[in-house]
């Protein structure tokens, strides 16, 4: 299932929306706070204030169950990076990025990050190495770019590397994305988590490319599926980005609508048209305590 959240505020109701289109609306009202989501795992949401600095929360809309985080010392400006959470442990992560005066809100650096575990209920601050020149870099301007699988954490950085955030060792690493894809400076790159594996997904005009990443040590990548977006307006097509995907189905965000891609039967439909700006985000139904 995908979140749909209008205006991406609490404020507003939420709906999940399944392959079949059927929605189901709720809202966040519980929290008796007025809240932007900021990323969803395994059924739990995280989420920031809107009115008050610094102040975040980690929920689950289906218990109604809700946890506010400490509040970090930190004075300077945060930005979320990854939100990371274990359906068999019920443990989660968060990590934030430490802003420094040079960084955008398109690119921020991951050198200086504040870790959030859910077992020791504190916040910690991690300084790495910058991995050389843009290796420390990742985009945030589109959603999807940061996904948790297992006990990691995946983001995309400037220079074409694909960086590794292990939650358990407290370490990063980077490794190579597929060579089609590094070889290609105008597809647009994705990050996704497909059942238990890393997933990048190009997108060159009418081609939309699922690779799988099978060995993470060897860097063994291996082609899923190739599927033709044509169907899709020229328009909506460019501004168009996959919000979630297992073996079955691929759910694609537009600028007002998405769209399911039924890999057995190779057909697109459009499941839901907004009728306002909205954010979306990969979406599943757990008892997951917070």
């Amino acid at each position: 299932m995908v979140l749909l959240v209008e205006d991406n505020s609490s404020r507003n109701p939420m709906r999940s929306v399944d392959k079949s289109g059927l929605s189901f609306e709720f809202s966040l009202g519980f929290l008796n706070e007025h809240v932007r989501v900021r990323a969803s795992c395994n059924g739990l949401l995280f989420c920031s204030s809107i009115k008050i600095d610094r102040a975040y929360y980690v929920c689950n809309p289906m218990t109604r169950e809700f946890k506010s985080l400490p509040v970090i010392e930190e004075r300077r400006l945060t930005k979320i990076v990854g939100f990371a959470v274990d359906p068999y442990t019920q443990r989660y992560n968060v990590v934030l990025a430490v802003l420094a005066d040079t960084d955008s809100s398109y690119v921020l650096r991951l050198f200086n990050c504040l870790l959030f575990d859910s077992e020791t209920n504190a916040w910690k601050k991690l300084v790495f190495d910058s991995f050389g020149t843009g290796g420390g870099l990742v985009y945030t301007a589109d959603q999807n770019q940061v996904v948790s699988v297992g006990r990691s954490l995946y983001c995309l950085s400037v220079s074409s590397k694909i960086l590794v955030f292990d939650l358990y060792n407290e370490a990063r690493r980077k490794i190579t994305p597929p060579a089609e894809i590094a070889k290609s400076s105008i597809s647009r790159v994705y990050l996704l988590e497909l059942e238990g594996s890393l997933s990048v997904i190009n997108i060159l005009g009418e081609w939309m490319n699922i690779w799988v990443l099978k060995d993470c040590l060897r860097e063994e990548w291996e082609l899923a599926d190739r599927v033709n977006v044509g169907s899709i307006s020229e328009f909506l097509r460019e501004t168009a980005f996959p919000v979630t995907l297992n073996r079955d189905f691929i759910f694609l965000r537009t600028f007002r609508d998405v769209w399911v891609f039924r890999r057995k039967g190779r057909k697109w439909n459009k499941v839901h048209k907004a009728t306002c700006r909205f954010a979306a985000f990969p979406f599943r139904s757990t008892l997951c305590s917070c």
